[in-house]
């Protein structure tokens, strides 16, 4: 049950997909017929704005709409701005702003991209394709898009020379934060590894908040873990990480209490704003985080370490998505990665017994490390999991939330990596315990 939220009046609506399905299509008739209406993921501020994310299918395919929610009358004046855009629309029922993707204020080169002004990313990939080829945009498909944070898209690039065409793809991904391209590191000046290699951007676009990746083939972590034999495959991708952590590389200095203790507030600020009975022991548990990271270490670490951000290419495991990179402490990508491998049994309905070998062949891959440490990163690792189930609205959210904050604390009471136990394994194993207690009384 969604808790209401006085300041939104519409925020408990926003999550009845049949009563967005009717509103979307009234509000915004160039969708047409919607077949399907669901949300992708939201955020939220308790009594200050809400934005939604909703994925719909229509008769022409996939597309975006973002329903934003704010105090105040800011949803209302915004539509009124917007000078009649088709994009954009309102729903005085619920006084939330709707926004047919690719429109959004906060990533203006999105809608450019897409109405297929191409001039500022073919003068950027210009120095890739050297002098000779006449570049024109093939194809152009959205991936990702987070509203008003960022969009990530994959492009076919036609070079055309002396009447031969060939085709290169990339990754273009479009930011908010213009902090993001101005401060990325020049990864050109940090050597790869034996085993590991970090994915190089071709070009950044600081005018248009973008960096433009090369597509690589290979299988990522995520691709193996459902496979019987992924032991070795985790085993190997530690072996790199490890190797990774112990590399020389010139980057930022990031403290990991300070990422612990700002993302703490953001994650237990949403968890407890929708399951506000778990407000007391999220402050007990959070309290006890920060703490196991007082001692600063700073060894090159990716940030975001997770089953899809490791690729297997050429013989060595390579690191994408590696825009937050920097010296901070390995704890957290070894404990990050294991609580996404541990959640794999709701996140990719993999067997718990595939996800335990998989943790176990990593575990034995990494370089020793302090327990006390790595226990705490798994533990902030499963409040970020917990986050995530609830903003993706995945099936039983819910209990799974509640299952992900109990291998958290689990895992600080008992100073160990618990076991991957599913919701209702849980519940039988409880019942068998309080059968065993009844036989002793």
């Amino acid at each position: 049950m969604i808790p209401a939220d006085e300041t939104l009046h519409g925020f408990v609506q926003a999550f009845d997909m049949n009563f967005m399905r009717d509103a979307l299509e009234l509000h915004m008739p160039t969708l047409g017929s919607i077949a399907s209406c669901r949300i992708e993921r939201f955020r939220y501020r308790k009594q200050n704005r809400a934005t939604f994310l909703y994925e719909i299918e229509t008769s022409t395919g996939r597309n975006w709409v973002t329903g934003s929610l704010y105090k105040g009358r800011k949803a209302k004046r915004s539509f009124e701005e917007a000078h009649e855009n088709r994009n954009v629309s309102y729903v005085p029922e619920l006084d939330m702003l709707l926004e047919q993707f690719p429109q959004d204020r906060k990533l203006g080169y999105v809608s450019e991209l897409m109405r297929g002004n191409d001039e500022v990313l073919l003068h950027a990939l210009a120095p890739f394709f050297g002098s000779g080829l006449r570049l024109s945009i093939a194809e152009i498909i959205p991936v990702r898009y987070r509203p008003r944070i960022a969009a990530v898209f994959k492009v076919a690039i036609s070079a055309v020379k002396e009447e031969k065409t060939a085709f290169h793809h990339f990754y273009v991904k479009i930011y908010a934060e213009d902090d993001i391209t101005k401060q990325f590191p020049d990864l050109s000046k940090n050597r790869d590894g034996l085993n590991f290699a970090l994915l190089r951007p071709v070009a950044v676009i600081p005018q248009a908040n973008a960096i433009v990746w090369p597509e690589i083939k290979g299988q990522s972590l995520s691709d193996v873990l459902p496979r019987s034999g992924n032991r070795e495959h985790f085993f190997k991708a530690a072996t790199a990480l490890s190797e990774f952590h112990q590399s020389h590389q010139v980057l930022v200095k990031v403290s990991a209490d300070e990422v612990v203790r700002r993302d703490c507030i953001k994650h237990t600020e949403l968890i407890s704003s929708i399951l506000p009975a778990l407000s007391g022991d999220l402050d007990e548990l959070t309290s006890s985080l920060a703490m196991a990271f007082d001692k600063q270490i700073f060894v090159p670490c990716h940030q975001d370490m997770k089953p899809e951000h490791i690729l297997f290419h050429n013989g060595r495991s390579v690191m994408i998505d590696v825009e937050g990179i920097a010296l901070s402490d390995p704890a957290l990508d070894i404990g990050n990665m294991l609580a996404r491998i541990s959640a794999g049994w709701w996140l990719n309905n993999i067997s718990p017994q595939l996800c335990e070998t998989a943790m176990a062949g990593f575990l034995n891959g990494i370089a020793p490390i302090d327990n006390h440490r790595l226990v705490a990163a798994f533990a902030f690792g499963k409040i970020k999991t917990a986050t995530f189930a609830i903003s993706h609205q995945v099936n039983n959210w819910a209990r799974i939330a509640l299952n992900e904050l109990e291998d958290a604390r689990k895992a600080i009471r008992t100073s160990t990596i618990p076991e991957v136990i599913p919701i209702s394994d849980k519940q039988e194993h409880k019942a068998a315990r309080m059968r065993r207690r009844r036989q002793y009384i």
